[in-house]
């Protein structure tokens, strides 16, 4: 298995932002200047919101799944 450590990533602003800056994603302002400037680096990105994690949507998924398998109606399209 390939293992790194972990890059430590600056937090994510969408978490802390307002409603205007969330609604027209200005917080990534920062990301596209850097990448217009230089190329972007690991470090320069963002950590994940909680919410968006691996495990959180893999739980939300397997419930869902588990729920239309007891109704006999199975229909990812309609989850997502």
């Amino acid at each position: 298995m390939d293992y790194c450590k972990p890059n430590k990533k600056s937090a994510n602003p969408e978490k802390n932002g307002n409603c205007f800056l969330n609604l027209f994603f200005l917080y990534t302002k920062d990301v596209f200047i850097n990448g217009y400037k230089t190329e972007l680096t690991q470090n320069d990105i963002y950590e994940v919101l909680p919410e968006h994690k691996s495990k959180t949507l893999g739980d939300k998924l397997e419930k869902e799944w588990k729920r239309q398998i007891n109704e006999n109606k199975i229909s990812i399209p309609k989850f997502f």
